[in-house]
């Protein structure tokens, strides 16, 4: 005989499946924006954060996932990625030696520590 399944049930089975679709809708649109290497025109007087990065950058990578969310949170982040050969015109504008690196209202940093990126966004936020 079938058990019906309680409506506590139902709902929990409803957000743990609704939970995993957003979860992979995430990583699918995570990994399809990391690839794109779309031409990207900069104002000098942005307001914005600007992430200057490569795709087949490991470092890059592993700092991802902090920047999705503080985009997520505060939509001011724009993503330059630096394989793309017109968006390389960049390096000398904004005087770039590594990826990752963060522009803020002039302020830089360079790296893949996570809290010390963490501590330039909220400190330039």
């Amino acid at each position: 005989m079938v058990k019906i399944i309680g409506a506590k049930w139902k709902k929990i089975l409803l957000f743990i499946g609704l939970s995993i679709s957003l979860i992979g809708t995430s990583i699918v649109q995570m990994n399809s924006f990391e690839k794109e290497a779309n031409l990207i025109k900069l104002s000098s007087q942005t307001e914005k954060t600007i992430v200057f990065y490569r795709d087949d950058c490991p470092k890059c990578h592993s700092v991802f996932p902090l920047l999705y969310y503080h985009n997520l949170v505060h939509r001011d982040l724009i993503f330059v990625n630096m394989n793309q050969p017109l968006n390389r015109r960049y390096i000398q504008m904004y005087n770039l030696k590594s990826v990752p690196t963060i522009v803020r209202k002039g302020n830089q940093y360079s790296g893949s520590n996570k809290e010390k990126l963490r501590q330039f966004l909220d400190r330039n936020f």
